[in-house]
């Protein structure tokens, strides 16, 4: 029973100091040593609400003029859900704050009149033209293609800008050369600094090395190096780095690195070392070896093995080349193609099924002709070559149909079957591949011979006693593998203004929200959503064009300027009908459907109202409620200690790890943000903390007036209380629930910090107020009644 209570407080103890040190104040831990704990601990703050921090709050209301006259013509197709669209600029602008770094926003709706608004707070979001200019974009829907190379005109931009920098960097002088670079860069990392990069002399590409290398220290170079070395981040992914640098040589220093030294020639060591055999052998038969050192020879061309024991010698072999001659066909083929098979011709018109009946019709006449003339002589042949060459749509019919050698996995695979399966000199009925129907005869064919190899071979024969011969061919290998040494070189650093010339990932394509109708959530005869879109007739003619050029590459789809889908093209799609598939669920099938919606319907946003909130008030106001809240400490634990005697100082201590555990939640990383209401929930929420070990205390007092001993008061008064405890908090905790549903941003966040502090408050009251009582028991002050609150007569 004590081991467990120790662990128990052991826990609790150690609980309290992490949470403890996270939940330091921000000026403590601003004094601490610098290093990467500390860092990390530093950036563990409360996330502070718009009217604690300050910062923008921002009034949109939407222009619907287009939409009510969509709703009150006589089409009801073109009908708008009006509450679906206000949701789909909602989520659009969510996407667009979270781009702007604000790490809780609050966006709500709200009605004026007839009039729908949005309503954007971005707390510690100082400049506002910037965030106006991100949000008040037009919602439009776009759909765009792959880039991967930027025009020249772009290209060329963008190094007469870099030019142009080079000259006030220049003028500005070397000495600020890193402060005057730093205010070049962009946020899109367009252009980014680099303030040290360190490279040895062959880790520069040849056409820079001259440049860089020899540049005189500490000055800026005169001219833009065009480079493409290493990798920058794109999105979530890294992309090569491609672009025009500017660079300021800080200087050289001796540094020691890693290579590679190339081993010595290895047929040289092999004559050298082997005694009266064969050292460069030519196509071995894999026959040859046992299974234990093919197993060796499972290696890249030009690798080198561990030492082998065969019979009685070692041996350590180079893999020159494995040759290896697999089953082989050689055949001629007579094609039928039809409109829209792969690689048909233009002129070819006649449809699938009339393909079938020639290919038919063909495989009859030249079965007829050959009859008499043997399948497999050499008359036959020249008859299929004759056919071929009179009806074969293919590119080979010119030559007879004749295709060179081919082994399996260079055909389709219904064309191998049939022509690995055939008899030499026969020919086949027609079959289906993606090209059309083939006539198939098979004109020759070559078995697999077995696998050999070109070897280089060192050989010694094994000790009799010893190990002198192991030890002789161990050294020779270590001559010829490469060798990793460490040495000391010469490094360069130097700054880098690196202008990107990485292009953006998607361009448009000209189909927009002007060209398209609608998208709905439809289902497969699996019953898997997919998103059904419709484009009018200039869209759909459009959207055949992109989808034709674009075949097994993605198509994106973005609305207001975020990407919100890149579906891959399987094939052209004519008519002005798509589907979107792939594994969605109902609600990202339905989000993905608004989102298409809310994008193509002209339903502008106007700002119409723009606050900016100062600090100063918020700073007060925390401030001032901090002050109330420790007032408020202070006063309660006084009450309780002069009250209750030495159960008072255990609330006080339960109380004093309710609080750090509430800070630590505030500043661990938790998706909550303290607002004046949530302040004020989190304050009530200590009310019901020391509610709950009143309800307990008062059980016990009972229990140890009756004549019961401390530790059966302690049992039965929990046991007692708890019930109460229970039905009070988890009525409470409905209510939160209630009002963070229905209430608005404000009412919100009182729920969750009043939650948040009623389940805080519950276990410290159940479990860390009973530990301490139970250790307190274990001591001469729990055995006194009277410091337990009880009056002694």
């Amino acid at each position: 029973m004590k081991k467990e209570l120790y662990t128990k407080i052991i826990l609790i103890v150690l609980m309290t100091f992490f949470m403890g040190v996270i939940a330091l104040p921000d000026n403590i831990k601003a004094q601490l040593p610098e290093n990467k704990a500390t860092q990390w601990l530093q950036s563990k703050k409360i996330k502070l609400g718009l009217d604690l921090q300050g910062g923008i709050q921002l009034d949109y209301k939407l222009d619907l003029r287009q939409v009510n006259a969509y709703n009150n013509d006589d089409d009801p197709e073109n009908d708008v859900q009006i509450s679906d669209l206000v949701e789909g600029v909602k989520m659009t602008i969510e996407r667009r704050v979270n781009s702007l770094g604000v790490s809780e926003p609050n966006i709500y709706t709200s009605e004026i009149g007839n009039e729908k608004h949005i309503i954007v707070e971005l707390a510690g979001i100082k400049d506002l033209a910037e965030a106006k200019k991100m949000i008040g974009k037009t919602i439009q829907l776009e759909f765009k293609e792959e880039k991967t190379e930027l025009e020249k005109e772009e290209k060329e931009e963008i190094e007469a800008k870099a030019k142009e920098i080079l000259i006030n960097l220049q003028s500005s002088g070397a000495t600020v050369f890193a402060e005057q670079a730093k205010t070049y860069t962009t946020p899109d990392n367009q252009i980014f600094f680099n303030e040290s990069v360190k490279k040895f002399e062959d880790e520069i590409s040849e056409d820079l090395r001259e440049k860089i290398w020899n540049a005189e220290e500490g000055v800026i170079l005169g001219e833009i190096l065009e480079s493409d070395e290493g990798f920058v981040m794109e999105g979530e992914s890294f992309v090569q780095k491609k672009g025009f640098a500017i660079l300021k040589i800080v200087g050289k220093a001796m540094e020691e690195r890693e290579v590679t030294e190339d081993g010595e020639d290895f047929l040289t060591v092999a004559e050298e070392i082997s005694e009266n055999t064969e050292v460069d052998l030519k196509e071995v038969p894999e026959s040859n070896f046992s299974k234990e050192v093919v197993e060796k020879l499972y290696m890249p061309e030009g690798e080198i093995s561990e030492v082998v024991e065969e019979g009685e010698f070692l041996n350590v072999y180079k893999l020159v080349k494995k040759n290896e001659q697999k089953e082989m066909v050689k055949a001629s083929h007579i094609l039928i193609a039809y409109e829209g098979a792969e690689r048909a011709d233009e002129t070819i018109t006649r449809t699938k099924e009339e393909a079938q009946l020639e290919a038919f019709r063909i495989y009859e006449e030249v079965r007829v002709a050959q009859t008499g003339t043997g399948a497999d002589t050499a008359t036959g042949s020249a008859l299929f070559g004759t056919f071929a060459e009179k009806y074969s749509d293919g590119p080979s019919g010119k030559h007879g149909g004749q295709l060179d050698w081919f082994e399996r996995g260079q055909m389709t695979p219904a064309f191998e079957e049939v022509a690995f399966a055939l008899q030499l000199g026969y020919m086949s009925e027609p079959i289906e591949t993606s090209f059309g129907y083939h006539i198939i005869r098979k004109t020759g064919e070559k078995e697999a011979k077995e696998t050999s190899y070109d070897l280089q071979r060192i050989q010694v024969a094994k000790d009799a006693i010893g190990d002198t011969q192991r030890k002789k061919i161990e050294a020779a290998r270590a001559r010829v593998i490469d060798q990793k040494v460490t040495r000391e070189e010469e490094k360069i650093e130097y700054q880098e203004l690196f202008f990107s010339t990485v292009p953006d990932n998607w361009k448009p394509t000209g189909l927009d929200g002007s060209h398209f109708k609608r998208a709905a959530v439809a289902f497969s005869q699996v019953g898997q959503p997919y998103v059904a879109i419709e484009f009018d007739s200039e869209g759909a003619d459009l959207f055949a064009e992109i989808t034709e050029r674009n075949i097994g590459k993605p198509v994106a789809i973005f609305v207001g300027g975020n990407l919100i889908s890149a579906p891959n093209v399987n094939e052209k799609i004519s008519g002005g009908s798509a589907q979107i598939t792939g594994n969605y669920t109902l609600k990202s099938a339905s989000q993905l459907a608004q989102d298409l919606n809310t994008g193509a319907i002209p339903a502008p946003i106007e700002l119409v109202g723009q606050y900016q909130i100062g600090a100063t008030l918020g700073e007060k106001a925390l401030q001032m409620s901090i002050f109330a809240g420790v007032i408020g400490l202070i006063i309660l634990g006084i009450y309780m200690i002069l009250y209750y005697r030495l159960l008072g100082i255990v609330v006080n201590l339960a109380l004093f790890i309710y609080t750090v555990i509430i800070v630590f939640v505030l500043k661990s990383g938790f998706p909550v943000v303290m607002t004046l209401a949530g302040i004020a929930g989190i304050i009530l929420s200590i009310g019901m903390a020391v509610d709950a070990n009143i309800l307990i205390f008062e059980r016990m007092k009972e229990e140890l007036r009756s004549g019961k001993n401390i530790s059966a008061s302690i049992k039965i008064g929990f046991e007692r209380a708890w019930s109460s405890i229970r039905d009070s908090n988890l009525s409470s905790l409905i209510t939160c629930a209630i009002l963070f549903w229905f209430g608005t941003s404000i009412i919100r966040g009182f729920a969750v910090m009043l939650s948040i502090g009623i389940i805080v408050s519950m276990f410290t009251a159940i479990t860390v107020t009973r530990t301490i009582l139970y250790l307190i028991m274990q001591t001469k002050l729990g055995q006194n009644k009277w410091l337990m609150g009880v009056k002694v007569k």
